[in-house]
């Protein structure tokens, strides 16, 4: 079975939190997203509830595990007022840390970016990562994202550690550039 067929995309559900919860709170999921981990099934059911509320969460499912293995966010863009640009959706995603460097999460995308720039008015998706998170690097990169600059960003708080400034790449893909 190739690694496309073998993944699902669909909305996020409320039986999904149980498997949520089970890579949304290692430090090794929450860490590089910059996010709150979950600490019980209340706090999960809000996370979703957020990300639902302003924009959509798809859960990742394995299929011959009948398993939620990640999940993707899409929110509108987050930028500042004067970087507010109608049509652009910003990108976040997870994935169970047993489940990396398979192209789970890279056929997850395929999916949904395809979806998105043919149902919806999106002209544009951004993402950002981590300097040194080389994975979700190549995972865009490998679905033609363009890394358009490196910025410095300042945060108040993040896991837990205060005034924290990080360096992230910023990338982009345009629907007149998808071609997948």
């Amino acid at each position: 079975m190739m690694v496309d067929d073998d993944i699902l995309v669909r909305q996020f559900q409320k039986q999904d939190l149980q498997d949520y919860m089970a890579y949304a709170a290692l430090p090794a999921v929450y860490g590089p997203a910059l996010a709150t981990p979950p600490t019980d099934a209340v706090s999960a059911a809000r996370i979703i509830s957020q990300t639902t509320d302003n924009g959509r969460m798809y859960a990742v499912v394995l299929r011959h595990l009948d398993q939620v293995i990640g999940d993707v966010q899409l929110t509108e863009n987050l930028g500042s007022p004067d970087d507010m640009l109608v049509g652009v959706m910003d990108l976040g995603y997870e994935l169970h840390p047993d489940y990396w460097n398979h192209g789970y999460m890279t056929a997850a995308l395929r999916q949904i970016v395809s979806l998105e720039f043919s149902l919806h008015e999106v002209q544009a998706i951004r993402a950002a990562t981590l300097v040194d998170n080389q994975a979700s690097a190549a995972v865009l990169a490998k679905l033609g994202f363009d890394n358009y600059v490196q910025v410095k960003q300042h945060y108040p708080v993040v896991n837990g550690k205060f005034n924290v400034d990080i360096s992230e790449n910023l990338w982009e893909m345009k629907a007149a550039n998808w071609h997948q």
